[in-house]
């Protein structure tokens, strides 16, 4: 028995030439986005980042420099590179110098243990053996260092491998605030475009969803950062009144540590030894609560600041920031945000829409 193959008819043999142009049509777009994709994989976080400076920053030259929108984004460049960008390379500088000298005077014996402070010793619970110890280590370094560099070790080559990961993240900041500033000077057409964008991935809702989303971004600059910058200023102003030693890296940790919503009493807390051992109790009492006060000042400030003027709660809000940040760092903080934010909009509009049951 012999099997004839059937003739296709010429729909068939249309549709068949139509399903392999689009198959090839697919299949190019797909390489181009993906080579696409590739080249600019490298500036994808300073744009993202850069946007989100813009978004934040745009309010306040409007207020502060109304109708003049160059003269405002310059002023931002120059505030950026000045205040921000300069002293963070300036205190990366100085963590890296110091850690070299550190390393150098540990390996050639330079490197010593002060002389114990006889205070030390009436302090409760745990003075005596800290002063034993300090005693110690003071009389024997040669045992100190034996014990000590193998240990130090590990620990310096993870602190150059952050170094060179903060410079890496200086750089990139430095392009976002570029880019930022050029986004301030077309802010108007970069509107528009993700306005377009927003309408044609979700028809008559993106507008409103735009507008949310730079809100979002606005309310976590002021509850999160804005927040954040208070602690650390009131934080620098304890620590200088106290005289304590490196006064602006402390001040420098209890930003990062408020950014990433922890209490900046953890970083306080050693402070407020040394401001015992040195100033006695009833300065370093002022101190402690002074540290408290900082300590639990969001608690306050970030009901007010925090998803003000939104329709979106503000648990919300938080829990997309602190979910970012923990997976993403500080472009998360307000990624994450967005994200859940912009969710909770489209999730609210789908059950408006869905029909009751009769």
């Amino acid at each position: 028995m012999t099997l004839e193959a059937t003739p296709r008819s010429d729909d068939e043999r249309t549709f068949t030439a139509h399903v392999t142009a689009a198959a090839i049509q697919l299949s190019i777009l797909a390489a181009w986005v993906v080579l696409t994709g590739r080249f600019v994989q490298p500036f994808f976080f300073p744009v993202l980042w850069g946007g989100i400076i813009a978004t934040a920053v745009a309010p306040l030259l409007t207020r502060f420099f109304p109708g003049r929108r160059k003269l405002g984004a310059w002023a931002f460049l120059l505030f950026a590179l000045t205040i921000i960008l300069l002293p963070s390379w300036l205190l990366l500088d100085s963590i890296v110098a110091s850690l070299s000298d550190i390393g150098r005077r540990l390996a050639h014996g330079e490197l010593k243990v002060p002389a114990p402070d006889p205070r030390v010793e009436t302090w409760p619970l745990v003075g005596e053996r800290l002063y034993a110890a300090w005693e110690h280590a003071f009389e024997t370094p040669s045992e100190l260092r034996e014990r000590v560099v193998p240990l130090l070790r590990p620990v310096g080559r993870w602190l150059m491998q952050s170094a060179g990961h903060l410079l890496s993240a200086l750089g990139q900041s430095l392009i976002a605030v570029i880019l930022a500033m050029v986004f301030l000077l077309h802010a108007e057409s970069c509107e528009r475009v993700l306005r377009s964008i927003a309408d044609r991935l979700i028809p008559e809702r993106g507008a409103k969803l735009t507008e949310l989303a730079g809100a979002t971004v606005r309310s976590v600059a002021q509850g999160v950062l804005g927040v954040a910058l208070l602690q650390a200023t009131a934080a620098a102003i304890g620590l200088f009144v106290a005289g304590v030693p490196g006064a602006g890296l402390w001040s420098a940790m209890v930003l990062m540590f408020a950014v990433m919503q922890l209490p900046p009493l953890l970083v306080l807390g050693p402070a407020s030894v040394w401001v015992f051992s040195h100033h006695g109790t009833t300065f370093g009492i002022m101190f402690v609560v002074w540290s408290l006060l900082v300590s639990v000042s969001d608690g306050v400030l970030k009901p007010f600041l925090l998803g003000r003027g939104l329709s979106v709660p503000t648990v919300v809000i938080l829990l997309g920031a602190i979910g970012g940040m923990l997976s993403d760092g500080i472009i998360g903080l307000f990624v994450g945000a967005v994200v859940l934010a912009l969710g909770y909009e489209l999730v609210l509009a789908w059950l408006r829409g869905t029909p009751k049951p009769e």
